[in-house]
């Protein structure tokens, strides 16, 4: 997956959003965290852009949507906990 997804509807899609912020913006995933709070270790400048965290934030708030709704932990799927 090399582009952003622009909807989370299955848990796949979560899965895949998890990959694409590893794989491709090379950060660790964190549900609870705004992506706007996502710092570069190297630089310590923001990883993201406004407009950029904004696009993730709302995706992430579909992956949470999407867990709910299939009683699945988004922590636990993610690897988070």
């Amino acid at each position: 997956m090399k582009t952003l997804p622009k909807r989370i509807e299955t848990i796949q899609d979560v899965l895949d959003f998890a990959k694409y912020i590893k794989e491709v913006d090379d950060a660790q995933i964190s549900p609870s965290d705004s992506f706007s709070e996502y710092v570069c270790f190297k630089t310590m400048e923001p990883t993201y852009t406004k407009e950029q965290a904004a696009e993730r934030d709302k995706l992430m708030e579909q992956c949470f949507a999407v867990c709910e709704h299939e009683g699945v932990d988004i922590y636990e799927l993610l690897n988070c906990d």
